[in-house]
């Protein structure tokens, strides 16, 4: 109640401010139209001259109501705001224009006496603009000031920041530091991260200093600083390392300043550095209204959707404003979790979990049956590289025959859109586990071709951060024990991206599905793993080798080098997303499904080499070395070669 009384009180003393200066301006009008400083008082036309106050005062007021000038923070007052007072005078204009029109209809008619010249109005109209603009700049001149001397006095009581980076986010911190009540900070220099120059500025009343990292090691010193934000969050790696390199010498602490797309309320709008900001490229920026389109009003299947892939889809179409969504897992530990977070946040009738697994064909078609969904994300895979090597079977029965199950599902039951979550690890696979994905593919390929009504596509993308199968967490759990931390090869590379980064890709790859499309996700540039490392531990306050040590372990079974995201004689064809590609994939062989019965048939007996020679028939690009009582066998050497197709189920892109 207080507060709104404050508010009101507020408004009322502006509008009384201004009702004076439209008087003053008025009168300094008449003063300079006939070079008399008396004339307003000495005019013989009282009513005419009491009609133009009143149309004056209540524009002014009228226009700064409308435009919500009385509703501004002007002690943060800018350009912004100094632009919606001159939109609200510019309607002042306007609307006294139209009312002199009104006046010299009635004078013309006889009606009254006298007339005021336009000039008058225009001149006090100006007047009125600059001095209301002089009373709220003031007010934050006086804010300011005071704050400075406050400053002077009580320095010793403040959190002094320092803003590096980006120039232009760092009227948006300030504004922010000084309008979060829930913290003492101040900003006490801000720093350009580029050469020293002889320019010198001021933002919001704080000196802007240039020089990069030299500036900001003596800025740091001379002003006692204790805390520095990036505002810059595309800083090349390097430099970001030697920030934070810089600040634990000086025992500073670092943060990054979110930004107005990611800023999260509840949140705040500051974070600590993470390993994403290491990755040293730009967040992806997509077209969200193409993919509300999509997703906004449609029932959504997702399938694993518990899983680091699936539940993020989940929080993504439910923030899409889908209609309802079907969370499908077989993990009840996860799908618990996950289900209490989201409906923390949205509508208990929009979400419906069940359990069950995708090789279980007869619940998989009670769901879909009950739910009828429009749109299929098929995320639910055993992705474990070392894992699946030691248990095919299990991933020729999940990742094979569970995608299987899915998407005649999903034709059957008319879905509009079935998406495979697919991997790098399909291209020439040199484990289980990317030749399963790899067949996947052949599916979804194949069967869009037979379907009339659903369209079925996949999406292949290298390692997200944080996921459950990366190597994040498990680079976390070995420094917070004190090392060492394992890396398998020191010249191993991933292709990286954010969670959300890869669904919203995901999503948007989805929309652009026509059928039959693999389409391929722009991952950046890849990522050492060895580098990643090392940043993690610098990262977590230690120096590799030094304080933490890094141990070679080996490549694992299956494990490769280096990912490829396209096969050799694939090709790519650009979308109307510049992040999104479609590959031409390798034409599938006319026998694929007497072949993949084949497979079928050798999982029964549950014959680990039998089954991986039937994948090898179909994956020609699958090849690895068995270790078998201790003789090395190449499993393609046992097989015949596939046979030339004389005709193709189709190509993948129309």
């Amino acid at each position: 109640m207080n507060r709104i009384l404050g508010k009101l009180m507020k408004k009322s003393l502006l509008i009384i401010l201004d009702t004076t200066i439209v008087i003053f301006s008025v009168i300094l009008a008449y003063a300079l139209r006939y070079d008399n400083l008396f004339q307003w008082f000495s005019t013989e036309y009282d009513g005419l001259r009491l009609m133009i106050l009143f149309s004056l005062i209540s524009s002014a007021i009228l226009s700064n109501a409308l435009l919500d000038c009385y509703n501004n923070i002007w002690r943060m007052a800018g350009i912004a705001e100094a632009m919606r007072q001159f939109s609200a005078s510019s309607l002042a204009t306007i609307l006294n224009i139209g009312f002199l029109y009104v006046i010299d209809i009635f004078y013309k008619a006889g009606l009254l006496t006298g007339i005021i010249p336009l000039s008058v109005v225009l001149i006090a109209v100006l007047f009125q603009f600059l001095l209301m603009c002089c009373l709220r700049f003031t007010y934050r001149i006086l804010s300011e000031s005071i704050n400075k001397f406050v400053k002077m006095f009580f320095k010793s009581k403040k959190v002094r920041v320092i803003v590096y980076g980006e120039i232009d986010d760092a009227k948006l911190i300030i504004e922010k530091i000084r309008s979060d009540k829930s913290h003492d900070k101040i900003v006490t220099a801000i720093i350009e991260d580029k050469p020293l120059s002889s320019n010198r500025s001021t933002i919001c009343g704080i000196r802007v200093y240039d020089g990069g990292l030299d500036a900001l090691r003596q800025k740091i010193k001379s002003y006692s600083a204790h805390e520095v934000i990036i505002s810059n969050r595309t800083l090349d790696r390097s430099r970001l390392l030697n920030i934070i390199q810089l600040c634990r010498q000086l025992q500073c602490e670092l943060k990054v300043f979110k930004g107005i797309e990611d800023y999260d309320f509840d949140k705040g709008y500051l974070r600590e550095i993470n390993i994403e900001d290491l990755l040293g490229r730009s967040p992806i920026q997509l077209d969200i209204d193409e993919i509300r389109k999509f997703i906004e009003g449609k029932t959504i299947l997702v399938t694993g959707g518990a899983g680091s892939i699936g539940s993020e889809i989940c929080r993504q179409a439910l923030n899409l404003k889908c209609e309802k969504l079907i969370i499908f897992d077989h993990c009840e530990n996860s799908l618990f979790n996950l289900e209490n977070e989201l409906l923390e946040h949205f509508d208990k009738n929009r979400v419906v979990v069940v359990v069950g697994s995708v090789r279980d064909e007869k619940r998989l078609a009670e769901t879909f049956s009950k739910y009828r969904p429009e749109v299929v994300f098929h995320a639910a895979a055993h992705k474990h590289v070392p894992l699946m090597e030691a248990n095919s079977i299990e991933a020729i029965k999940n990742n094979i025959f569970g995608t299987y199950n899915v998407a005649t599902l999903a034709i059957e039951y008319d879905v509009e859109n079935f998406i495979l979550i697919s991997t790098d690890k399909a291209v020439n696979p040199k484990n289980v586990m990317g030749a399963t994905k790899r067949v996947a593919e052949m599916i979804i390929q194949t069967l869009n071709y037979s379907s009339p009504k659903t369209n079925l596509a996949a999406v292949r993308f290298g390692n997200v951060l944080g996921s459950s199968g990366s190597v994040i967490p498990l680079f976390k759990s070995q420094i917070e024990k004190g090392g060492p931390v394992t890396v398998t090869h020191p010249e191993i590379v991933r292709y990286f991206m954010t969670i959300p980064e890869a669904v919203q890709l995901v999503m948007r790859a989805a929309s652009l599905a026509k059928g039959g499309e693999i389409f391929i996700l722009d991952m950046g540039e890849p990522v050492k793993i060895l580098d990643l490392a090392k940043d993690m531990i610098r990262l977590s306050g230690y120096e590799p080798d030094k304080d933490i040590k890094i141990v070679f372990t080996g490549l694992r079974p299956g494990e490769k080098l280096h990912e490829e995201l396209v096969y050799n004689d694939e090709l790519t064809i650009k979308t109307k997303s510049n992040k999104i590609f479609i590959c031409n994939a390798n034409h599938i062989d006319k026998n694929f499904f007497t072949k993949l019965e084949g497979l079928k048939e050798q999982i029964k007996d549950e014959r680990d080499l039998d089954c991986r020679i039937a994948l090898k028939d179909l994956v020609k690009e699958y090849d690895y070395t068995e270790e078998s009582d201790g003789v090395a066998k190449t499993v393609g050497d046992n097989i015949v070669e596939m046979k030339s197709a004389a005709g193709y189920a189709a190509s993948v892109v129309q």
